[in-house]
Parts: C-alpha cells; structure tokens; sequence
C-alpha cells in the first residue's frame, strides 16, 4: 500500500516560514545596525582627531581656561583671544597689537636703550620679563629717590 501524501499546509511548514521570516529580518537588523555603528565610529575618530589637533590632553587638564568653559558659555577661542588680549595689554598697553608688534616694540626700545648709552649694561634688558624690569626699574626709582 502506497501512502498518502497530505495535501495543504502544516504545522511544520508555518513554523519554518515563520522561523525563516524573522531570521531574515533579524539579518537584515544587524546589518543595518552594524553599519550604522561603523558610521559612528568613523565620525567619532574623526571627532577625536580634530579635537587632538586643538588639544592635547595634557594642555585640557592644565589649561584654567579650557577648565572654565561651559556648554553654553564661551569659546576655547574666545578665551584665548581675551588673555592674549590682556597680555598684549600689559606688555605694549594696546589689546589689538599681536606678539609680532609687541616683539617689535620691546627690540626698538631695546635698540634705543643700547644706542642711547645711558645704561651701564644694556645686556640686562635683553631678555627681561615684565614684573622683574617693573621691579627693577622701581628699585632703581628708590635709590635715586632716596640720593
């Protein structure tokens, strides 16, 4: 006696279609969230890349400027340009000069200091910073105060 082959669908045959049906959506899934996590990566590797380019990590824990910024408030930039500004102020009294025309006016008032022949040892104000030659030329004020 031969068999009878069933005809129709059974309980089998759906479990597979079902089985086969979220395999291929899971798949499908990791794929695009597997690519998604590549783009991620990749912008966040080029992120830290330009971030390294404007700081090392070393100047982030020791900079007091970078410390003090916020999400909200002033830039990295901004800051630097302030205390920049403020240095060029106490050195040459204009916030606007920049560090080549603040160099510029210490070596013409370094020239007119060795040329005018005043000064015993010019060599002396080659290379001054601004609080010692502040408080060199006060204690020099003193002594001829007191003459």
């Amino acid at each position: 006696m031969a068999k009878t082959q069933q005809q129709g669908v059974s309980a089998i045959t759906v479990w597979m279609v079902v089985f086969v049906f979220f395999w291929l959506l899971s798949t499908v899934w990791l794929v695009v969230l597997y690519t998604g996590q590549e783009e991620l990566k990749s912008l966040n590797s080029k992120l830290q890349r330009d971030k390294r380019q404007l700081i090392s990590p070393e100047e982030a824990g020791s900079n007091e400027l970078v410390k003090s910024l916020s999400e909200n408030g002033p830039t990295a930039v901004g800051l630097l340009e302030e205390a920049r500004g403020e240095t060029a102020r106490l050195a040459s009294g204009d916030p606007k000069d920049s560090v080549s025309v603040v160099r510029t006016k210490r070596d013409e008032l370094l020239r007119t200091i060795v040329s005018e022949k005043l000064v015993e040892n010019p060599k002396g104000y080659q290379d001054v910073a601004l609080v010692p030659g502040m408080s060199q030329l006060y204690d020099a004020f003193k002594n001829e105060r007191s003459l």
